[in-house]
């Protein structure tokens, strides 16, 4: 729910991939990916990388959506980060 520019996640490796909060078929898989890959890492190297999920649905995707995705899939905030873009002004 909080605003930061993309420029904030400087400093750390990120994980980066696309997603909506609506999708029931694939984006669970990209969010169990995700999740795959921290698996396979040490404690330290999970330490050193993040995961960035973005939103390609900022009218749906609000920061409520995206937190009920975040809290419904137990995701780590010390790595995990779910974002949205403005939605675009008509």
């Amino acid at each position: 729910g909080k605003r930061q520019p993309w420029s904030a996640q400087r400093g750390k490796p990120r994980l980066v991939a696309m997603f909506y909060t609506s999708c029931q078929y694939i984006c669970p898989l990209i969010v169990d990916s995700g999740k795959a890959i921290e698996h396979q890492l040490s404690a330290a190297e999970r330490g050193r990388i993040g995961i960035v999920l973005i939103s390609m649905d900022p009218a749906r995707d609000t920061p409520t959506a995206l937190r009920n995705v975040f809290d419904k899939r137990a995701l780590d905030a010390s790595r995990w980060m779910l974002a949205s873009p403005p939605a675009l002004q008509d």
